[in-house]
């Protein structure tokens, strides 16, 4: 899959846009709890939220819950933890979710 992202680290909150739009926290809040803020650059509770609510957008529930994991050490773990411009990012879960 591809999509697009852009990073704002603010001093009262982080925001993430997919695909050009502003991304909710709310709905993957429903699913699971990690974090109350998305957050990327580094393996936590924040990236763990960003990865779920990304693929709760692109592939709805269950793709997210089987697959966020993966998303944040392949991908978002991997991002500056800063600020970043809107990239293009390809991505495929390993078929043993590894």
């Amino acid at each position: 899959m591809q999509f697009r992202l852009k990073g704002f680290y603010g001093a009262e909150h982080n925001s993430v846009w997919l695909n050009g739009t502003k991304l909710d926290i709310q709905p993957s809040l429903q699913i699971r709890k990690h974090s109350f803020e998305f957050a990327w650059g580094y393996m936590g509770s924040g990236p763990s939220q960003l990865a779920l609510a990304i693929l709760l957008q692109l592939k709805g529930r269950q793709f997210a819950e089987a697959h966020y994991f993966q998303l944040k050490t392949d991908i978002i773990a991997t991002l500056p933890n800063e600020n970043f411009d809107e990239r293009t990012i390809t991505w495929e879960p390993s078929q043993d979710g590894t």
